[in-house]
């Protein structure tokens, strides 16, 4: 297989390597802050390498994508993607969603890159996958099985609706609600979620939020060192449970839900620990009994982005992305 440039683009940070058919290789990660454009940050890595560069690409981006004209959700970048085809050389050029190339990566993971959260592993190998991850935004995608093979679905559901379901989250509804119209679940499963959610925990017990970041708040949270900072890790847990299990039911995703992003592994014990997320998970009232035997996973592989890049390029989805080819 000839070398591909293959690359995960988030809100936050660009990953880049060089795939060769049995691994990754030149690996870097770029700010996405530092580029004015895509391109830029593409030919900005091209640069970088000690051989020669590639003429065929494939890159995964936190958006949707349908067309030539890509535009970013967390991001000012739009793009044409023949344009950037041709302004960095490629002759052939993939772009897909980035949680779609998730899905498409997950059924090559093996045990060691993920950890099971509940449920049982052999429920039912050839069901629907649900794959969520919290990280600059909230990316959904899903998996179905048909004639041997998996087929990944390119969505938007992080953009679902967020509805309380007790009257402390009604409170915190109502805080948030001022701010953000509708209140979506992306407002609160990511990264500036946990800020928000320390804000609104703080405005509602009535006590002067600090001036922590978001680290912070999810180390004194989970360390118990601010009451106010493991509320609002604790209904994140919550809430990703709740949110994960809708999509699960939603899908019929018997087989498994997967949770990526980068989010989450920066507190994966307390999740697990807590037990709050597969409470959420299950607790769907008349079909909890369905979703206990549901397994959740916690995907712990870090270039996940990159594989499925990688691996929609050798299958060649045509519907999930628009590809260029000279």
């Amino acid at each position: 297989m000839s070398k591909v440039l293959v690359a995960d683009i988030g809100g936050t940070n660009g990953r880049f390597a060089i795939a060769d058919g049995q691994s990754l290789q030149e690996f870097k990660v770029l700010p996405c802050a530092e580029y004015p454009t895509l391109g830029d940050m593409i030919k900005d890595y091209l640069s970088s390498l000690n051989t020669e560069a590639p003429k065929a690409a494939a890159i995964a981006v936190a958006t949707y994508v349908a067309g030539d004209e890509v535009s970013f959700t967390n991001l000012p970048w739009v793009f044409s993607v023949k344009s950037v085809a041709k302004e960095c050389g490629f002759n052939h050029f993939k772009v897909i969603n980035d949680f779609t190339a998730i899905s498409v990566a997950v059924p090559t993971l093996q045990s060691d890159q993920l950890i099971q959260v509940g449920g049982n592993a052999n429920i039912e190998d050839e069901g629907a996958k649900a794959i969520i991850g919290p990280g600059t935004g909230l990316g959904v995608s899903g998996l179905f099985s048909h004639n041997g093979t998996w087929v990944p679905v390119q969505g938007q559901g992080g953009h679902v609706l967020w509805g309380a379901a007790n009257s402390f989250e009604q409170e915190l509804f109502t805080y948030i609600n001022q701010q953000f119209q509708p209140v979506s679940a992306e407002n609160l499963l990511c990264g500036k979620g946990l800020k928000l959610l320390y804000e609104s925990v703080c405005a509602i017990n009535g006590e002067s939020e600090k001036e922590y970041s978001i680290p912070e708040v999810v180390t004194l949270g989970t360390e118990g060192k601010d009451g106010n900072c493991t509320k609002a890790v604790e209904v994140f847990c919550t809430v990703l449970g709740r949110v994960a299990g809708d999509l699960t039911l939603t899908l019929g995703a018997r087989s498994g839900l997967y949770v990526g992003g980068g989010v989450v592994s920066h507190f994966t014990d307390f999740l697990i620990g807590s037990g709050l997320f597969r409470k959420g998970f299950e607790d769907k009232g008349r079909m909890s009994e369905y979703m206990l035997d549901i397994p959740a996973y916690i995907i712990t592989e870090k270039k996940i982005g990159l594989i499925g890049a990688n691996e929609s390029m050798k299958k060649e989805y045509d519907f999930i992305g628009e590809t260029y080819n000279n």
